[in-house]
């Protein structure tokens, strides 16, 4: 939007008058109101996500009013880290805890079908919840299988930080008959240390894990789940054709969107731009950015939160939201890889920000003709070579997991590949475990042990969609391993 403002010295007291706007949660104009600022100037009062009250019913009576996608930018803009437990978030999950005691499962589910979609959810029992409600909700209210799969396509990404919803997504897809599905979820139950007994309790499940390859999961002992889960996957890659179902073009194309959305990711704040009168102009350039997407049919290939990172007024840089999009510039480069546009650096090396926008252009000439040459000559490294880089990136995304889940346990990836035949790995090792800093990854500091899981996990993805069937999106793609 045309940004009116014409006076340097009032921009940053118009920016906190309206920050400090009070918002009244007994009405609902005025909680409109709120949001109409944030949608026209990006800043959004801070008592419109921190005053409202679950105990209060004129509160809950407002949020309740609020159509879906006004719910949904209040839940995005209302993180933990500011507001805790005031957080309109953990206010609206207390309601659905309530309601569910209560039996009011369609409540409790209209509060889930927009919570769930925000991302960045700190308070992860959000996604564990959700599952329960919607398993219930199909006891009591039926089978309502679109709903089901949208939870579990929202929630399962999640489930690693809390293995909980492993169990509640198990059931679900027990519900609905998806035994592939189920038995994913059982091994992310397993592989992130959900108490298996739990499960094998579970009156619902009784039938289902008599099966071969359920009942071989539970009777694993707990401290191999782990390494067996990766063999099983790394055998299942092995029996599998070597095929990348997606065209040259399309790689390319998803290439220069994940590129575009690094660069949107990476520009400064609305309070910086403001400050050095570049708000106007750096608005113009995304427009700009986002008319040349849709020119070339590549903003097609943008999932939804990447849309909306064009969308929305820009913003600080600083949002959960942008600092996790900054990283696309690894899977974009990973893709450049599989395009053979560029040698894929070291593990260790994060591109910096300052580098951003240099490698994009000679990358991949973002917003220049060579972007169109891209598209109409883009071709793919082999099938097999593009397997055997995903098998790489799928065991260095698997111990970066298992560093998280359990940071103190040394691995021997060294003696891993000796018995793993075809399994390389182009990362240096140290005590037979992955290096950093010619460190093994256990002493290690947090910090770079933390960068080099994002690279992982960045590049895993973009190797995963790869060979994933050709309508899949890359943000389906599940990180848990």
């Amino acid at each position: 939007m045309t940004n009116e403002r014409d006076d340097g010295e009032q921009k940053p007291s118009e920016l906190r008058k309206m920050k400090d706007m009070h918002v009244d949660w007994s009405d609902v104009a005025s909680v409109r109101a709120a949001i109409a600022l944030e949608e026209a100037e990006g800043e959004l009062p801070q008592s419109a996500v921190s005053t409202m009250r679950a105990k209060k019913k004129a509160h809950v009576q407002t949020l309740m009013s609020l159509e879906p996608s006004e719910r949904r930018l209040l839940f995005d803009r209302a993180t933990w880290e500011l507001w805790g437990t005031e957080s309109v978030n953990y206010q609206a999950l207390q309601l659905t805890w309530k309601w569910n005691e209560q039996g009011r499962h369609a409540d409790s589910l209209r509060l889930f079908d927009d919570l769930i979609t925000v991302p960045h959810l700190e308070e992860d029992s959000t996604y564990v919840n959700a599952l329960y409600t919607v398993q219930n909700a199909i006891h009591k209210l039926g089978v309502d299988a679109d709903r089901a799969r949208r939870y579990l396509r929202y929630c399962l990404p999640n489930a690693r930080f809390n293995p909980t919803a492993f169990h509640n997504a198990l059931c679900v897809f027990a519900e609905l008959g998806d035994r592939a599905g189920a038995l994913h979820a059982l091994r992310g139950a397993a592989r992130y240390g959900h108490d298996l007994a739990k499960i094998a309790a579970d009156p619902d499940l009784t039938s289902l894990l008599k099966e071969a390859p359920f009942a071989e999961i539970m009777a694993c002992p707990p401290e191999e789940h782990p390494t067996l889960l990766l063999r099983t996957r790394l055998a299942e890659l092995a029996a599998s054709p070597r095929v990348v179902h997606h065209s040259p073009r399309r790689v390319a194309a998803r290439a220069l969107a994940l590129a575009a959305v690094s660069w949107r990711a990476s520009l400064p704040g609305q309070r910086a731009l403001i400050l050095s009168d570049q708000y106007e102009k750096t608005q113009k350039e995304v427009a700009a950015m986002r008319l040349w997407l849709r020119e070339r049919g590549i903003e097609e290939e943008l999932d939804e939160r990447e849309a909306a990172l064009f969308a929305e007024p820009l913003q600080s840089s600083m949002t959960p939201e942008c600092i996790d999009r900054s990283w696309s510039i690894e899977a974009a480069i990973m893709l450049g890889w599989a395009l053979d546009r560029v040698r894929l650096p070291q593990l260790q090396a994060k591109i910096r920000d300052m580098d951003v926008e240099k490698t994009l252009l000679k990358t991949f000439g973002l917003g220049t003709p060579a972007a169109d040459a891209l598209l109409e000559t883009a071709s793919l490294r082999s099938e097999e070579e593009i397997h055997r880089r995903y098998r790489e990136q799928l065991t260095l995304h698997w111990r970066m997991e298992e560093r998280r889940v359990h940071p103190d346990r040394a691995v021997d990836l060294a003696k891993m590949i000796e018995d793993l035949p075809g399994l390389e790995l182009g990362a240096e090792l140290a005590g037979g475990d992955l290096a950093i800093s010619n460190k093994p990854l256990t002493s290690a500091s947090t910090a770079k042990a933390d960068r080099v899981a994002s690279l992982a996990h960045e590049r895993y993805r973009a190797l995963a969609w790869l060979i994933a069937p050709a309508g899949t999106r890359m943000s389906a793609i599940d990180f848990a391993l």
